[in-house]
């Protein structure tokens, strides 16, 4: 008797997409491993330490390079947990798109560090990321909260936030690509 009234309590405290077998989800796995593969890739073909990249005229207004790492690291963070969020329960309508887009926003997200970074093709990671915001703006219109949902706020709009966000980061990200891509 005591175990059961001390589980309902635990319950109470947790909102209802973690206490709901989240974490049993395929999505929820496919979203961890394919993530960490791709956050994985995208730090191995990051360098931002070489002499050509440390010899391109920066954009004004450029922040420090290490500050890379803290900003990416955290949007990495929030839209993992973002993109879990919007696709549970998984038996949604529109989980397949969530995921589908989510593949997509990270394999250009990779494509613009390789092309960047490793090919040194500074239109082409101009027209990637720019067509990575086109993405994410479609994330955000599937991802966002219609009347129909029966989720509570937080987790309807936090998915919402972290790829506004996003979407923000990426705006700056596209004006030092495109910036570099006209000036170098």
């Amino acid at each position: 008797m005591d175990i059961e009234s001390n589980e309902s309590t635990c319950d109470a405290c947790a909102p209802s997409w973690v206490t709901s077998g989240w974490l049993t989800s395929s999505y929820t796995w496919f979203f961890l491993i394919f993530s960490g593969l791709v956050i994985f890739a995208s730090v191995w073909f990051s360098n931002y330490n070489s002499e050509w990249y440390n010899s391109l005229a920066k954009p004004p207004g450029m922040i420090p390079d290490y500050a890379f790492s803290i900003i990416w690291g955290v949007l990495y963070a929030g839209i993992l947990i973002a993109v879990i969020m919007a696709a549970w329960p998984s038996d949604r309508p529109c989980v397949g798109t969530i995921a589908a887009l989510y593949v997509i926003i990270m394999l250009m997200l990779l494509l613009w560090v390789v092309l960047f970074n490793q090919f040194h093709q500074l239109i082409g990671a101009s027209v990637v990321i720019v067509a990575t915001i086109l993405f994410i703006i479609w994330m955000i219109w599937v991802i966002w909260p219609r009347n129909c949902e029966s989720r509570n706020w937080f987790v309807g709009y936090f998915p919402v936030v972290m790829f506004f966000l996003l979407l923000g980061w990426l705006c700056v990200a596209s004006y030092y690509t495109i910036y570099f891509a006209v000036i170098n």
